[in-house]
């Protein structure tokens, strides 16, 4: 059994001794076995994912059917259908994203979700990167954080 061992110092530690106090210990040393991370499984509202997603539908039908009345042509009824649709998903791309990396979180098991080596997880560095620096610079910043996800790489790291 492991013990717990505070770190004790003589005078009054400086923010930089405190820090390599604890960095040096296994409880929060994200590469040490005994590392206990806290792994936050996300609510997610399916219903409202799906009546979005209708509502999308049925807005983009409304459209294609008043383009049809217009053009008495099929091909730019469905044109103009799968143009709403699209523009609809780039607008709201960010949080699709956002939203599929919390999915992952959701369902993801715990051994899968714990191998990773760095805290914040990875998962939840994906979604403060966007959230900081928006939809590509963030994924691309995660996507970096995912390929250093690996031994002998840990440690605190926000982005």
């Amino acid at each position: 059994m492991k013990e717990d061992k505070q770190p004790t110092f003589d005078h009054l530690p400086t923010a930089e001794e405190l820090i390599q106090a604890y960095a040096s210990s296994e409880d929060v040393d994200t590469a040490s076995i005994y590392y206990k991370r806290n792994n936050v499984r996300p609510k997610l509202n399916f219903w409202r994912v799906l009546l979005y997603a209708l509502i999308v539908l049925c807005v983009s039908a409304v459209i294609s059917l008043f383009v049809y009345d217009l053009s008495k042509s099929a091909l730019w009824a469905v044109l103009t259908g799968v143009f709403v649709i699209l523009a609809v998903i780039i607008v709201f791309l960010k949080r699709v994203v956002i939203w599929m990396v919390k999915l992952y979180q959701k369902l993801a098991p715990d051994s899968v979700r714990n191998r990773c080596r760095f805290e914040p997880s990875c998962s939840q560095y994906m979604i403060l990167a966007i959230e900081k620096y928006g939809l590509f610079k963030g994924l691309k910043k995660g996507w970096n954080r995912l390929k250093r996800c690996v031994p002998p790489n840990s440690g605190y790291d926000l982005p």
